[in-house]
């Protein structure tokens, strides 16, 4: 865990923002409301408690076909130098039966709804979230019917921090890249992380061309037709894998196709602090979830 003070409801609605128009694509309600007990500037690891509360609401959206999922921060005050957040994710989802509720916890256990239509995902979610948690000494429970939803209860003590200065001349990139119409390949298997990424890149570059590739082989097929400035390549995929892919892109073109900048996506911190990438010949890395000023430095250094 990396200690960092940071603005606790900026890295709030910044998750809302991501995932909201999934709910209106949906169609179903996605209520969320902040208490004034809340601290705004706290001390711990942005990057993983980001990871916790977009997975637990991720999660209770896709069990959600019908009706809200409603998110509510609160806490409570431990001394004057902490407090403990709270955040509670309820959903009018499919529910959970009684004796699944411990299992939810477990890696790879998926839950199937009264008509065994099996919900996508490999159940991952929810045992990195419980184990991000005991580092951040924090827990998680879980409250629910089968058929009526889930209440999903989050608990984190944090440090206080101190007000952050927002500078408003200050911008971490240029602004005037609309007309750019930069080429990226981004090679993705799981759907929120492509929407999230695609989002996040066309923000800043209105007129990018982004071509998908849930695995490496798809890949590797639209290379053989097109040219790109970058190629954004997460790690663990099916058919190839992204270590596999920058392997065959690099001994099976030439150049300058072969030499194609390649960005590892990767949720490992381990990865990049040993270097790893370089190794399996991808130029650099960006970690996920991605934060967009990362992302974007990372292109406009390493694009042709």
């Amino acid at each position: 865990l990396k200690q960092k003070n940071f603005d606790l409801y900026e890295l709030i609605e910044n998750i809302i923002k991501v995932i909201g128009f999934r709910f209106h694509d949906k169609k179903i309600q996605f209520n969320h409301h902040i208490e004034q007990s809340v601290p705004r500037y706290v001390i711990s690891d942005p990057l993983r408690i980001n990871q916790v509360f977009l997975n637990i609401i991720n999660n209770a959206m896709k069990f959600t076909n019908i009706g809200s999922v409603t998110v509510n921060f609160n806490s409570n005050i431990i001394d004057k130098n902490n407090s403990e957040v709270i955040c509670i994710v309820q959903d009018t989802g499919i529910g959970i039966h009684e004796d699944k509720l411990d299992a939810i916890f477990e890696t790879f256990v998926r839950v199937s709804s009264d008509k065994e239509k099996l919900y996508e995902g490999t159940g991952l979610g929810l045992s990195i979230v419980q184990k991000i948690l005991a580092f951040l000494k924090g827990s998680i429970k879980v409250e629910s019917m089968l058929g009526e939803g889930s209440t999903f209860t989050i608990k984190i003590p944090l440090q206080h921090g101190t007000v952050i200065k927002k500078e408003a001349t200050k911008t971490p990139f240029s602004t005037n890249t609309e007309e750019y119409p930069i080429t990226i390949l981004l090679v993705e298997d799981h759907k929120l992380n492509q929407l999230v990424a695609r989002k996040t890149i066309l923000k800043k570059w209105p007129n990018a061309e982004i071509d998908l590739a849930e695995n490496g082989q798809i890949a590797l097929d639209l290379l053989k037709e097109k040219n790109y400035e970058i190629i954004l390549m997460d790690i663990q995929m099916p058919v190839l894998d992204g270590i596999e892919t920058t392997k065959a892109i690099r001994e099976q073109f030439t150049p300058p196709k072969s030499q194609t900048p390649i960005l590892a996506m990767t949720a490992h911190a381990q990865l990049s602090e040993t270097d790893k990438y370089k190794e399996y010949g991808m130029d650099y890395f960006v970690l996920k979830p991605f934060d967009p000023v990362q992302l974007f430095n990372a292109i406009e250094k390493y694009k042709r």
